[in-house]
């Protein structure tokens, strides 16, 4: 387990703790002021033999200031405090280059040896690797967006416009650290609501048989008298079953054609393309699996943003169950993404090159996603 024990999700849709680390200069909100790295472990050496291999470490980060004293001259230098300007200035770096608004992250390099894998395949134990976490910055609040309103003003332009824009958003997602959404939500409610039944009807009739509704009136709507249960129906009783699992429905052309006029609709075609022009490239290379931290078969408390179709609604109740559950079980991590890397030169340059792939892709993202919600 890696976690601090953390509070329930609740409105502010969870806080997660943040490790010390050094203190840099602020040169913007949206860059980060501290860069983590573990102290006097066997991290350092590798890690900062390997910066150096992939010329992240620079001749002039090894040459000594031109007011250091003598014994800062001859002294040899510190591989973590080396590491810690190495990383600081290459994250920094990519910060400026693809500058965002609401997503605000922060990285850390990490000796999580003793965590245990849950997927089942190679843990990638080398004594030279180590965990490249990216948290949330807790100086920022977890962006939160509802989607019914705009959604529906672009179904109003073409049916199925709204529907093919959030497939977009979530293929997009889909390749960005941990996000709560209306799939995410969807997941959670066939865990927690369904795994035991097919249908509303035979959920209905195991609550009756254990006591945990009075009767069930055949003919009223699917939730009529059924108490708490979270049915199907009442799942999506106010949003369209496509928003949990979106689809591209209409033509680029018949979506450009109806948008003829209309500056908002535009706007968001113009954000859809960007995204599709970045994954599109030949040299995209970045995976599903390359972000976020279930797929290394973990549970997390925190996420780069909340997609919700409106406050308050169903999708906003399976989350908070769901996460209740996992911090009262205590089985979490406390990071939006996280990836073990053997600390090599190739391993390193892939890794470095992934990220920039997906902060670019970050940046076309959170435009389409503030596009396509209203921020709560």
């Amino acid at each position: 387990m890696v976690g601090t024990g953390g509070k329930p999700f609740g409105a502010a849709m969870m806080a997660t703790c943040a490790a010390g680390g050094l203190a840099l200069p602020v040169l913007s909100t949206s860059i980060p002021r501290q860069m983590y790295i573990p102290g006097e472990t066997g991290l350092t050496a590798p890690l900062a033999l390997a910066l150096l291999e992939t010329g992240i470490v620079t001749d002039a980060m090894l040459a000594p200031g031109p007011n250091a004293t003598l014994v800062e001259v001859f002294n040899e230098p510190d591989e973590r405090e080396m590491s810690i300007h190495a990383l600081t200035t290459w994250w920094t770096a990519l910060k400026i280059r693809f500058p965002m608004q609401r997503f605000n992250w922060d990285l850390h390099v990490q000796d999580l040896s003793n965590i245990e894998d849950h997927t089942g395949g190679d843990r990638n134990d080398h004594l030279s690797a180590g965990w490249f976490c990216l948290t949330r910055n807790q100086n920022s609040d977890i962006p939160r967006v509802s989607l019914a309103r705009r959604a529906r003003q672009l179904e109003d332009c073409l049916e199925g416009f709204g529907q093919t824009a959030l497939a977009v958003l979530q293929d997009a997602l889909n390749h960005l650290p941990e996000t709560f959404s209306p799939w995410f939500a969807l997941s959670v409610a066939e865990q927690l609501y369904w795994q035991e039944s097919d249908t509303d009807e035979e959920m209905i009739a195991q609550a009756i048989e254990e006591g945990r509704i009075e009767n069930f009136v055949t003919g009223l709507p699917a939730d009529a008298g059924t108490g708490d249960l979270m049915t199907r129906a009442r799942f999506y009783e106010d949003m369209p079953k496509w928003v949990t699992a979106p689809q591209r429905v209409v033509s680029r052309k018949a979506i450009v054609r109806a948008a003829r006029g209309k500056p908002y609709e535009k706007n968001v075609i113009a954000a859809c393309d960007k995204i599709i022009e970045i994954v599109s490239r030949p040299g995209f290379s970045l995976n599903s699996w390359d972000c976020g931290v279930q797929a290394h078969g973990h549970y997390n408390i925190d996420a780069c943003a909340c997609v919700l179709w409106s406050e308050g609604d169903t999708l906003t109740t399976a989350i908070d169950e769901w996460l209740d559950d996992v911090g009262n079980a205590g089985e979490y991590v406390d990071f939006i993404s996280m990836n073990q890397v053997t600390l090599n030169a190739s391993q390193l340059t892939k890794y470095l090159r992934h990220t920039e792939c997906m902060m670019e892709l970050a940046q076309a993202t959170e435009t389409l996603l503030f596009l396509l919600g209203d921020e709560l």
